[in-house]
């Protein structure tokens, strides 16, 4: 029986070896240099039987678990199951289950079927059955192909999870899905590039869940051509994929609880958000799904009428480039509907209207707190802003909706009240009247109105503040700004900081229209003028310089000896 066995798998192996992809059985490559593998059961899984073959199928042997084949750079390695005795599952809890070991480079090919039929004719992957197959194999870099059409409840998860070398995965035949069947199948492959279509038209409930979590190397995804979602079923997907840029089309308007919760979330380069056409939300469908996307600038239409719990709750949490809120038509609320829904949105400066009179628990909670730049007050100037006199108070509808915005209101707001939202900005321009005597701390181009600007003027060495353009003597002064602002500070030179004309025994005196200086031999003398200007620089000076200035006034001499110490001095030339 066993040569039986034997025999049916290498003529069929042997063929199937001409072929590629799906048609033949799985296999590895040692690439770069010699690898090693070993495949070996965790806890107790079901019992199968393997063999494997090191000469493109043409002799195959009985593989023993636990083994390590040992592979030269270029060396193949197959394996496969019986096609007359085939394993009729492999893993079958998470505790329970087969995973390959390698190290070296290794690269995967053929058809992972073969590890439940010689024949490759099986076509679904059972409950748990390949469950952690590949899990944390950084050794793997590409993926074999699953050609299976079915995928049963938790048949891949965590599959290929932490496979860090893994760059790009085949297509994925499986149409038919079941519950939590790819969860974290990729999840932490964070050099994989590129993804496969994902063909199933019909979705299980967490299908996707957090398939392709972390992988931060994930730039584009192709279109998700599913018509009908489940509850679950894409959360946290792409959560982390840190170099996405943009998402494929979602244009589905019938949702399923929390389907897209937590989709894109920590997507910090997606600029892009696909549009949303759904008008009937249910509840979470869109929580969180925008997370933490700090590039992202502009929010999708968000056209819904009809909502349920937590449906937008988190939406764009710290969304911090978002510069502004789509309109939400919504008059009847749900509990947590809006929560946290804008929560620390920095760049937003303005409130979308808020028509809802019916109201529900937490639905306004903390939705624009932190919203850095937005200024809110109880009084002009501004944009006028309330929620509408019809509007039914019930407990905490609006617990710190404003807390920690930028005005002068940042309480729970009140029901037929006008607030006042400023918007506009204004830029203080600050400038020395020479950038070599002082600097200028305290502008900026981000003022609302009636903001208090407070400039601080630093002198450099051998410099003292003077007084501002607009008259004021003090260096460090405050006002309210109503418009775009330029303001001087004038700074001169400080006489008191200059030392004696003599110095380190150089001696600097004044004849007529030129400075003299004895004993500087070797020295590096620069002039400036009364304005801090250069007027001339000797890198080397005679035992005896002249140096001519062009008129009477008082100069600064800056000495540095042959020592290496510097000293700056006075001189008044008459």
């Amino acid at each position: 029986m066993k040569k039986t066995l034997l025999f049916a798998l290498s003529f069929l192996l042997a063929t199937y070896c001409i072929a590629a992809d799906s048609t033949t059985p799985l296999n590895f490559t040692a690439v770069n240099g010699s690898a090693t593998i070993r495949f070996d059961s965790i806890g107790s899984p079901a019992t199968a039987n393997f063999y494997c073959s090191t000469d493109s199928g043409r002799n195959w042997a009985p593989y023993t678990l636990g083994s390590t084949l040992n592979l030269p750079s270029g060396m193949t390695v197959f394996f496969s199951a019986s096609s007359a005795s085939p394993n009729a599952t492999l893993s079958t809890t998470p505790l329970d289950y087969y995973h390959f070991e390698m190290t070296g480079t290794v690269a995967a090919d053929g058809n992972i079927m073969s590890l439940f039929n010689g024949n490759l004719q099986c076509t679904t992957v059972p409950r748990y059955a390949l469950y952690g197959l590949f899990k944390d194999c950084t050794s793997l870099t590409s993926a074999p192909v699953l050609a299976a059409t079915t995928l049963s409840g938790y048949s891949c998860v965590k599959m290929f999870s932490g496979c860090t070398s893994l760059t790009s995965v085949p297509a994925l035949a499986a149409v038919t899905l079941d519950t939590t069947c790819c969860k974290e199948m990729f999840s932490g492959c964070s050099s994989l590039t590129v993804i496969p279509t994902l063909p199933a038209a019909v979705m299980a409930e967490h299908c996707y869940r957090s398939m392709f979590k972390n992988c931060t190397s994930l730039t584009t995804i192709p279109s998700l051509p599913a018509t009908t979602l489940a509850n679950n079923c894409c959360l946290g997907m792409f959560e982390g994929c840190t170099a996405l840029q943009s998402a494929p089309a979602l244009p589905l308007v019938n949702l399923a609880v929390n389907c897209y919760h937590s989709m894109f979330k920590g997507c910090t380069a997606l600029r892009n958000a696909p549009l949303l056409p759904a008008t009937s939300l249910p509840e979470g469908c869109y929580n969180e799904m925008f997370s933490g996307c700090t590039s992202l600038e502009t929010a999708p239409a968000l056209p819904a009428t009809t909502l349920d719990m937590a449906c937008y709750c988190g939406m764009f949490f710290n969304c911090e480039s978002l510069k502004a809120a789509p309109a939400l038509p919504a008059k009847t609320m749900h509990y947590y509907c809006y929560s946290y829904m804008f929560y620390g949105c920095k760049s937003l400066t303005a409130l979308p209207e808020l028509p809802a009179t019916s109201l529900a628990e937490y639905c306004y909670s903390y939705m624009f707190a932190y919203c850095t730049s937005l200024k809110i007050d109880t009084a002009a100037p501004g944009t006028p802003w309330l929620i509408p006199s019809g509007a039914a108070a019930v407990a905490d509808w609006n617990t710190d909706m404003f807390s920690g915005t930028a005005g002068n209101f940042t309480s729970n707001p009140g029901i037929d009240t006008i607030y006042y939202v400023s918007s506009q900005r204004f830029t203080v321009t600050a400038l020395a009247n020479d950038s070599l005597m002082g600097t200028i701390a305290g502008a900026d181009s981000a003022f609302f109105y009636n903001d208090t600007v407070t400039l601080t003027a630093t002198a450099n060495s051998g410099y003292r503040f003077k007084n501002w353009s607009t008259g004021e003597t003090t260096a460090v002064i405050s006002f309210i700004i109503t418009s775009d602002t330029t303001i001087t500070a004038n700074f001169e030179a400080n006489p008191s900081a200059v030392e004696d004309a003599q110095v380190d025994g150089i001696t600097a005196f004044s004849d007529h229209l030129a400075i003299i200086l004895s004993g500087a031999s070797g020295s590096s003398i620069s002039v400036y003028d009364a304005t801090g200007r250069l007027l001339s620089i000797q890198p080397s000076a005679a035992t005896t310089e002249t140096i001519p200035v062009p008129q009477p006034g008082i100069y600064i001499i800056k000495i540095t000896t042959t020592s290496g110490t510097t000293h700056t001095t006075k001189l008044i030339v008459e």
